[in-house]
């Protein structure tokens, strides 16, 4: 094990350069502060809303300010009544009917004076001017049971504790019906807003208008005014595009997309006289659509705008340390950010870093263009990932029928076998020749696997040199990729999804699991080629460090369940490779050496401080804030996710196939797997720590059915290859 610790110092020297490079240049230096906040909401609007109608002052703080593209994932479904929460929250957490009623204190509910009800509720008093939530008991029972916890309020709780002083105007009101959002937003842990005005007096009969009624900007304007001077953090709520929305299914599409319009065009008129308040040299102007609009979600774009302008906020692309992606944050950011801009700290259980601004000029071309880029990226995703993975699925099974039955067109499945192992390479690829059409990127993708395909086939001979130039191919690739930006891996089919804000840098499960079993499988492929030369073994182990680096590299996402299944996969690899005997004590050893590596790993993602760390260093503040139990409470999500995903998601049919493939080749053709392990016996070593590191990675990862599946992509079809090659010599032979 002496060796092992070498290579593991080695590592950390890597991991501790890299990570003083990456919080030197990635984050800004200066935080940002100012005198007033003022929050504009306004409801189910989109980019492509705001290129399409008239909507000019929204467009002069898109011009002048930072600008996003904000996930709006919550604790349940993506309605207002959680959306509104989760901001509040800095986690996703879930409301109800109940939790949008904010009232008064002077209001009447269920027959009482509501400061009279809201004592009986939480034994504490409130002032005339507060603004109370009826439903704060209700948004605590209901959070409850999350497996992570939830400070409701969080946001309000933290300014109103340091004397910020904080109102918020208007509302979303139905017809008997208050849906008082931005005070659910803005409240503090016992429900309350300290001034303002949410009440139907901000609202005026308007027969020609869903349901009746219209905001009253005239009095939303004067009630502003009075709090202008007294209030640092002014949250309003436009609330005439969410009726517009919630009227959808009693009108036409005409007539809906008219009324839409008329909200947009009118709120931003409003936002235009709120902007001449605004002083830009020390105010802040934060606007917002926390839940997209129906027919963005439809078609599976579930990001909405945020804008932030004023000091710091230059004209760019809005980023964060959640998602290290330029023009990309979280819903749960936003309340970070506001903290931040008051140089307040967090309260524990919060789980976003404050938004900062790319100094590279943008507008409303560039965040609509790349809001189609992200749209059709999931649309690819769900297109021509299972294409590929029942094309995996029956590829294996003809295989299978071939070698039992009909061996005469063993041949062909050779081809198609090869053509299963080069897709993910060309799904690497495939952004470099990015298009705005389905059909076209369908279409190059073919042409490239064909290409490589072909290529292989006419200049590389035989089965051993194939597998090692196309799997080690793929994981140099993808090292070189993250090392450089993750370019290529970010906008591929099988990287990751921004939409649905699982992840947003590093190696996602897909190609984690690619990654790991290509090295291992391609390593000793190349080793077995090179007659296991001491070169060879240097090479290789070259090649290990370097996957390994790329896992748990704080720099390049530090992906923890990644890191422990290619520490299993590789050190398991070198123990075969260099013939050490497996012995509890060296088992031991190599555990605590796995441990010292993510310690080494977690101190170092926390040089960079709080809003710099990635997964891992997140995983460490939650564990020092709130004890031990966070960890368990990890193990407990990560293994409920598992067990969901094998259940539902297609990528379990793969891992399944492949294991019954392998299976029954073991038996049938009866001595052929024994044979091929006999004569590509190094080979073979790879193959079992690969199959290590998938079943490492099932294990460790909350997705892990995902990355034990691909990684079965570098062990099923190699070992099938080799099997033919066997077939076809045995054949020759005799």
């Amino acid at each position: 094990m002496k060796r092992a610790a070498c290579i593991l110092l080695v590592v950390l020297m890597f991991l501790s350069i890299g990570q003083s490079i990456t919080y030197a240049s990635e984050l800004p230096s200066d935080k940002i502060s100012g005198s007033r906040l003022v929050i504009i909401s306004m409801d189910r609007v989109s980019y492509r809303d705001i290129d399409e109608y008239n909507l000019t002052n929204i467009e002069a703080i898109i011009k002048k300010g930072a600008k996003g593209l904000m996930t709006t994932n919550t604790g349940g479904s993506l309605a207002q009544k959680n959306a509104y929460v989760t901001l509040g929250a800095g986690a996703r957490a879930r409301g109800n009917d109940k939790s949008s009623i904010c009232l008064d204190a002077n209001d009447t509910y269920d027959g009482q004076l509501v400061k009279d009800l809201y004592y009986q509720m939480m034994g504490r008093e409130v002032l005339d001017e507060n603004i109370v939530n009826m439903g704060i008991i209700d948004l605590y029972d209901l959070n409850s049971d999350r497996l992570y916890d939830i400070n409701i309020g969080a946001v309000g709780d933290v300014l109103r504790g340091h004397g910020i002083k904080t109102a918020v105007f208007g509302n979303s009101d139905l017809p008997d019906n208050p849906q008082r959002y931005m005070a659910s937003f803005l409240m503090d842990r016992y429900g309350v807003v300290e001034r303002g005005d949410v009440g139907r007096s901000m609202n005026m009969i308007d027969t020609k208008r869903p349901f009746g009624i219209k905001t009253d900007y005239k009095r939303l304007e004067n009630a502003i005014e009075k709090a202008w001077d007294e209030a640092q953090v002014i949250g309003i709520e436009l609330g005439d595009t969410s009726r517009a929305e919630n009227f959808k299914n009693k009108c036409t599409e005409e007539m809906l997309e008219r009324y839409r319009r008329i909200a947009m065009e009118e709120g931003d008129k409003f936002i235009g006289n709120i902007l001449k308040k605004v002083n830009f040299d020390k105010d802040i102007v934060m606007f917002l659509s926390p839940v997209a609009p129906a027919k963005e979600i439809g078609r599976g774009n579930r990001l909405a705008p945020v804008i932030i302008t004023g000091p710091n906020m230059e004209n760019g692309y809005l980023t964060s340390s959640s998602t290290r992606r330029k023009g990309v944050i979280t819903n749960m950011d936003v309340g970070a950010t506001i903290l931040h801009m008051f140089d307040l700290p967090p309260l524990p259980g919060q789980l976003g870093s404050y938004a900062y601004s790319i100094d590279e000029k943008a507008g409303v071309d560039e965040m609509l263009e790349f809001n189609e880029r992200l749209v059709l990226l999931l649309d690819m995703r769900h297109t021509l990932n299972p294409a590929y993975i029942y094309g995996d699925i029956i590829i294996s099974i003809a295989a299978l029928l071939i070698f039992l039955f009909a061996k005469r067109y063993i041949k062909w499945i050779n081809i198609l076998l090869l053509f299963v192992m080069i897709v993910p390479l060309c799904y690497l690829i495939l952004p470099v020749f990015y298009t705005p059409s389905m059909f076209q990127n369908a279409l190059i993708a073919l042409i490239i696997s064909l290409v490589i395909l072909a290529l292989l086939m006419y200049f590389v001979p035989t089965t051993v040199d194939r597998i090692w130039i196309l799997s080690l191919g793929l994981a140099i690739s993808l090292i070189v990729d993250q090392l450089t930006g993750a370019r290529l891996i970010r906008d591929s089919p099988l990287g990751y999804d921004v939409i649905s804000g699982s992840r947003f840098y590093g190696m996602g499960n897909e190609y984690m699991g690619v990654m790991i079993a290509s090295i291992c499988t391609g390593s000793c492929a190349m080793l077995q080629r090179l007659r296991d030369s001491s070169i060879g073994r240097v090479i290789t182990t070259l090649i290990f460090l370097m996957g390994l680096f790329t896992m748990v590299s704080p720099r390049l996402g530090a992906n923890v369940g990644g890191s422990i299944a290619a520490f299993i996969a590789f050190l398991c690899t070198i123990c075969l490779i260099y013939e050490i005997k497996i012995t509890p004590r060296r088992v031991i050893s190599a555990l605590l050496l796995l441990m010292a590596l993510l310690v080494g790993v977690f101190l170092l993602d926390n040089i960079g401080g709080a809003d710099a760390q990635s997964h891992m260093g997140q995983t460490v503040k939650l564990i020092r804030e709130n004890g031990i139990k966070e960890l368990f409470i990890i193990f407990k999500r990560k293994i409920s996710m598992n067990i969901k995903l094998i259940r539902y998601t297609i990528w379990s049919k793969v891992f399944l196939t492949s294991l019954i493939l392998i299976v029954v080749l073991f038996f049938k053709p009866t001595g052929l797997l024994r044979r091929t392990f006999e004569r590509f016996n190094i080979v073979k070593k790879g193959l079992i720590g690969a199959t290590a590191g998938a079943i490492a990675a099932l294990l460790a990862n909350d997705s892990g059915i995902v990355a034990a599946a691909t990684a079965m992509i570098y062990i099923a079809p190699p070992i099938t290859l080799l099997m033919i090659e066997e077939l076809n010599t045995k054949e020759v032979d005799s």
